[in-house]
């Protein structure tokens, strides 16, 4: 049964160059458990911390329950996964002033994007009783502001970088470039386990992967996923600390769902898009220029090992799935 398995997989005597298919999918099968753990204890765990520490505010639970999530399940195995393959693996290399302006140039771009893409995805999802997803944590002041940047976009495009970008993208790229930016894209969206959300996490991890890849740098990646969701969550505060929000989202759905709404919609996701694609040929052509090379297509070959560990992952996400649905039929009922 051992032949089964990649042999020793975790035996420090054999070093290889970077991470195998086996570990990224242990570290993404890890993810999921840690998600699930969350979802069934973390109410219990954000009641205990309330009462032990005087914690009052949703944002400081959601940073004590990332915390307790991101470093035991992403980056503690991530360490370890660090310090067999080294730093080259990961991309944890300079990046220049240049690409730095560019992976901020392009966050508002996404995220006009990403917002034209989910208000057509609701449309569509309306009629089966499927609503927009679930608002952002709520933010009292710009203190608990910035503790929520702290929460929702730092700690995120730093470990979730580290796994999906680092270790995924890197050990799928066996099979070539196309194929481990699809694999780290649609493994990166299962995690996230929202119906709703879809949209946003497929774009976001295909442009995530592309830039990395362009730039030979994961820091690219930490700074677009950091400014994306710091950007979100701004724009989120600044909606919800507006004067008479329930009319203006009244207003704004009724704008939405007519005629001249949609063509609106269409035209802001499509002038986005061009502005997306736009600067990253703009990655492309530095990839070039610094020499950069993509892994060139190959059969991406799987032992029994790899399959096992991947559909467990791929289960677990599901159960995430199931809650999100579970969470939508009590909206609706």
């Amino acid at each position: 049964m051992s032949d089964l398995f990649n042999p020793n997989p975790f035996d420090e005597s054999e070093p290889s160059p970077r991470p195998g298919m086996f570990t990224a999918n242990a570290l993404f099968l890890l993810a999921g458990t840690g998600l699930i753990l969350i979802s069934l204890f973390g109410a219990s765990v954000v009641r205990f911390l309330s009462d032990a520490f005087g914690i009052r505010t949703p944002v400081h639970a959601l940073i004590a329950l990332n915390a307790l999530y991101y470093l035991p399940f992403l980056a503690l195995p991530y360490a370890r996964t660090l310090s067999r393959h080294g730093a080259e693996h990961a991309r944890l290399t300079g990046i220049s002033l240049r690409m730095t302006v560019l992976c901020i140039a392009i966050t508002p771009a996404c995220v006009f994007l990403v917002g034209s893409l989910t208000a057509l995805w609701t449309m569509l999802l309306e009629p089966i009783g499927i609503g927009p997803g679930g608002a952002m944590i709520p933010l009292a002041n710009a203190n608990e502001l910035v503790l929520g940047i702290v929460a929702v976009a730092v700690m995120p495009g730093i470990f979730e970088e580290l796994l999906f970008r680092g270790v995924v993208l890197s050990a799928y790229e066996v099979g070539g470039a196309r194929r481990a930016i699809l694999v780290s894209t649609v493994l990166f969206a299962m995690l996230h386990g929202t119906i709703q959300g879809l949209p946003a996490q497929l774009v976001m991890g295909a442009v995530l992967a592309y830039a990395v890849l362009s730039t030979g740098s994961l820091y690219a990646g930490m700074m677009i996923h950091t400014a994306y969701n710091a950007m979100m969550l701004i724009i989120s505060y600044v909606y919800t600390h507006g004067t008479q929000e329930a009319a203006q989202t009244e207003e704004l759905a009724a704008i939405a769902a007519s005629g001249a709404g949609v063509f609106a919609i269409v035209l802001e996701g499509l002038l986005s898009l061009a502005l997306v694609l736009l600067i990253l040929r703009v990655f492309k052509r530095h990839r070039i220029a610094a020499g950069i090379s993509l892994a060139p297509p190959a059969p991406l070959r799987m032992t029994a090992g790899e399959i096992i560990l991947l559909i467990s992952g791929l289960v677990t996400t599901l159960f995430l799935y199931a809650e999100n649905t579970i969470g939508i039929i009590r909206h609706i009922t």
